[in-house]
């Protein structure tokens, strides 16, 4: 994709609105173009393939009689196991698009700790966005939503187009970013909560959160083998 496409890409999940109003009648395919027009802009320039066996899926999910909620946590799903397809690409993304990954993922965990608290960020911090949909949640983060996964595959396709081979992250590295979140001001315990990973820590999320702006602050090849490490675990989100 080129640089173009891709500002067209974040402009338009800046400008995207809360969820459409849902009518028990819309299909999968024009709810999902209505709630992710920026992910389906990528998958439509980029990936029109897998665009197009995502949308015949969507229609077996129209054979149902579900409520449109169900309709798009069932969607949802389908676009996950897409990401997770190219997951193995994202460790060659290039920087630019690793750390923009990075970044809307942090900005996602944020949002849900501020409007959901520090229990359901637990838990959409260790279980994915899913969770957001099973407690109804989910039409709240339309924008984050689609500019997390919009960035997901912008970075896919980064990778694939021009791939930057910077290595396996090892000790050394994670230590230079876990070193960045105490020169950031943030407590010595949010390496506890890291490392622990635990739903129920209330201090999950912000740990998590100062932890993916460490791998953008840290400017060095350490970082890079990082974040190129770590962005595979967006494909919940």
């Amino acid at each position: 994709m080129k640089l173009f496409a891709i500002a067209l890409v974040a402009l338009a999940a800046l400008a995207q609105p809360a969820f459409a109003v849902e009518t028990a009648n819309e299909t999968t395919a024009a709810l999902f173009a209505e709630q992710y027009p920026a992910t389906r802009g990528v998958l439509a320039a980029d990936f029109p393939r897998d665009l197009q066996a995502l949308e015949e899926r969507f229609g077996d999910i129209d054979s149902t009689e579900i409520s449109p909620q169900l309709k798009m946590q069932r969607a949802f799903l389908e676009l996950t196991a897409l990401r997770k397809k190219y997951a193995p690409q994202l460790q060659f993304a290039r920087a630019d698009m690793s750390a923009l990954v990075v970044l809307s993922l942090a900005d996602f965990y944020q949002s849900v700790l501020q409007r959901d608290g520090a229990a359901v960020c637990g838990g959409f911090a260790t279980d994915g966005a899913g969770t957001l949909y099973a407690i109804g949640a989910a039409p709240g983060y339309a924008l984050e939503l689609d500019r997390q996964s919009a960035a997901y595959f912008s970075a896919v396709v980064s990778a694939l187009e021009d791939p930057d081979v910077v290595g396996v992250a090892g000790e050394d590295d994670w230590s230079a970013v876990m070193s960045q979140i105490v020169t950031d001001g943030h407590p010595q315990s949010y390496l506890a909560s890291i490392a622990a990973g635990r739903a129920a820590d209330p201090d999950l999320c912000p740990a998590l959160s100062a932890f993916m702006h460490a791998m953008v602050e840290v400017k060095s090849d350490a970082a890079r083998r990082a974040r190129a490490d770590f962005i595979q675990n967006a494909t919940g989100y």
